[in-house]
């Protein structure tokens, strides 16, 4: 199975319709993230599509649905959740064939809250260009193309590896244990056993089998010897009981410590949120500080231009106004002072008649258009000594000291946003102190409950010998008890039975076991500085250790060992003959913040060997490990404030690193 492309619409974060195309080129898809946009719903995506389940931590709700949708959403409307992957899938003929899964889930928002209605799911084959071709058991189909016993390892969570290796590890092995069971069978011969039982035992085949068989003497020393075995069979099972009890409260409490460790490993502690609100605040008062000496550099400037800046604006005025007196007030053409000034001494007209008081009026108006009074020569004057005042004024200078102040008072704004999530951090978020208490707490439960453990078990051991040595006691009185022969016969025949699946089981989970040991060792030193010893147990239950025989507890080992993890597993897959002609896809969150640099190309430069298609999910940057031109497909998500809306775009965005570092 090789991915072509998803298409997802109102899932989780995903609000709006977005897609992804993967190329089947051999090269490693990047899709990059930082904490909190959608990274994990992504990558959880595929199995929801595939499998119609997720498996996401406890703090997170089950709805797929969009929550801003949901809230705009009118009371009794319809949710509708989207999402398609296609995909190319080889038939027994060798023939490549083209594939669409679809998978739709209908939600309704009512008083009482938002209830899912409707699920369906589609499998459609192309043939040309057409869809139409639908299979008509899709989840009978995807079973047998990507079995879901095996869905945690094609879509790998490397953060959830780490935090289990950081604990004992049998989550982990517990899960392979059962999944390889039910892809190799293996789990018939498991569950046989479990029914078959033993003879100590009154629940299993062979304990009834025994019981039935101790019931046929009446002999009172046989009686009395039942009664004492019964009485030591109960104390066994009560004690069993308790056991049981203590391993189901170790198993919770491991799952305590590992998902404190996952929150841990995503939060920032207080004194870090504390310290980096300081820190802001300071840098706030430092951009304040700037920003008064602007204002000052500012005033400095208008002080030095005002004079300029006040005549340029008065020449500016007064050019106009007298401008507009020379177009209003224009002298008659070949009119002379000295011709007003006569006519206005003589009081006679020039064709002889005496000038009126009209007529005095228009001459003096006359008379003083002419200079010193002139509107024309005040303009021309003026225009002549104010252009030296109007040229030295500077606009750019102040218009500089302006920008900077609006540039400054941006960045405060942001900052004081800043401090504002940060409050909200240290007043709803999860305290990474408090939770490294709250862990440190339970790691504590968890050794006491390891203790009464060993110590139920001592018990259970030694009362498994009281056991014995009383079944031993009543099997020699009932030896010679014709009545009992047949018993006795169907009992041999299921220990028989019993020892067949046994060995079979043995067998067949030490091949395995060991091929997948090999494997990781094979990958470890490929991608870990230093020699370390991979042991697998037939349980599969991992363990690395030096040559010292210690076991390194540091997170990047861990990180290192989870890569090898599923690498091994990916090769054991390929290596079975019944699965070689099979190609399965890697979808891999790769906790690669754990690791140096070296380590991390390392990582990288293993990694596309483990399957013919690898996606891979980071939220740290890796791109300087695939060369320099990073990638050949890059992804990266982005999300609003709230965290509501996610979108995924094509290409690589260094700025998306700095929301990683500001949450760190």
């Amino acid at each position: 199975m090789r991915i072509n492309e998803i298409e997802f619409e109102n899932f989780r974060n995903y609000r709006d319709k977005g897609s992804i195309s993967f190329p089947h080129d051999g090269n490693v898809t990047v899709i990059y993230g930082p904490n909190g946009v959608g990274k994990t719903t992504l990558h959880q995506f595929f199995q929801w599509v595939i499998y119609g389940e997720t498996h996401f931590n406890k703090t997170t709700g089950n709805e797929m649905y969009n929550l801003d949708f949901e809230k705009s959403a009118k009371l009794n409307q319809e949710i509708v959740v989207r999402g398609r992957i296609d995909f190319e899938h080889p038939d027994k003929d060798n023939v490549v064939q083209y594939y669409s899964l679809r998978r739709k889930w209908v939600y309704r928002k009512e008083l009482k809250g938002t209830k899912l209605i409707s699920q369906s799911c589609s499998l459609q084959r192309k043939k040309g260009d057409d869809w139409g071709n639908p299979i008509t058991y899709p989840e009978r189909m995807i079973e047998q193309i990507l079995p879901s016993g095996l869905s945690q390892y094609f879509f790998f969570d490397g953060e959830s590896m780490i935090a289990d290796l950081g604990t004992t590890g049998q989550k982990s092995a517990k899960s392979l244990r059962k999944a390889l069971y039910r892809l190799f069978d293996l789990d018939i011969y498991e569950n046989a056993l479990a029914h078959l039982g033993k003879e100590d035992s009154t629940s299993t085949v062979l304990g009834k089998l025994h019981t039935e068989w101790a019931k046929q003497a009446t002999d009172n020393k046989v009686v009395m010897q039942r009664k004492t075995f019964e009485s030591i069979q109960k104390t066994h099972a009560k004690i069993d009981g308790e056991v049981k009890e203590l391993k189901t409260a170790i198993a919770e409490r491991e799952e305590e410590v590992r998902f404190l460790s996952e929150k841990i490993g995503q939060a920032t502690s207080k004194k870090a949120l504390e310290a980096q609100r300081k820190s802001i605040k300071n840098n706030i008062k430092s951009l304040e500080d700037s920003v008064k000496e602007q204002k000052h550099q500012f005033g400095t400037s208008i002080m030095a231009q005002y004079p300029y800046l006040f005549i340029a604006r008065v020449v500016e005025e007064a050019q106009l106004r007298i401008g507009l007196k020379v177009e209003d007030q224009k002298l008659p053409r070949g009119l002379t002072k000295e011709l007003v000034e006569t006519l206005l001494a003589d009081n006679t007209c020039l064709c002889g008649n005496p000038i009126g008081e009209s007529e005095r009026t228009i001459l003096e108006g006359l008379r003083s258009m002419f200079p010193p009074l002139s509107y024309k020569y005040i303009y021309d004057q003026f225009k002549q000594s104010s252009a030296h005042w109007t040229a030295t004024y500077d606009d750019e200078t102040l218009s500089r000291h302006l920008k900077k102040i609006f540039e400054i008072r941006d960045t405060i704004e942001q900052s004081r946003k800043s401090i504002r999530d940060i409050d909200e951090a240290l007043k709803q978020g999860d305290n990474v102190d408090d939770l490294i208490e709250r862990r440190s707490f339970a790691e504590k439960e968890l050794k006491k409950l390891r203790g009464q453990l060993s110590q139920k078990e001592k018990d259970l051991g030694v009362q498994q010998k009281f056991v014995d040595q009383e079944k031993a006691k009543l099997d020699k009185m009932l030896a010679e008890n014709n009545v009992a022969v047949d018993l006795q016969f169907r009992k041999d025949v299921m220990k028989e039975v019993r020892n067949h699946f046994d060995q079979k089981l043995l067998i067949e989970t030490n091949a395995y076991s060991k091929n997948l040991q090999q494997a990781i060792q094979v990958l470890l030193d490929r991608m870990l500085s230093g020699t370390r010893r991979v042991t697998m147990t037939p349980k599969f239950e991992l363990s690395v250790k030096d040559n010292f025989g210690k076991e390194d507890k540091s997170e990047g080992q861990f990180a290192i060992s989870s890569f090898a993890y599923i690498g091994g597993i990916c090769k054991l897959l390929s290596d079975i003959p019944s699965l070689s002609d099979k190609e399965f896809p890697l979808v891999l969150d790769g906790p690669f913040s754990k690791l140096d640099a070296q380590h991390r190309q390392n990582v990288v430069d293993t990694i596309p060997t483990y399957a013919p298609q690898v996606i891979l999910f980071s939220k740290d940057d890796i791109n300087d490990c695939f060369g320099p031109k990073g990638p050949d497909h890059v992804w990266t998500i982005y999300s609003n404030e709230d965290r509501h809306i996610s979108k995924v775009k094509p290409g690589y965005d260094p700025e998306v690193f700095k929301i990683n570092a500001d949450h760190n």
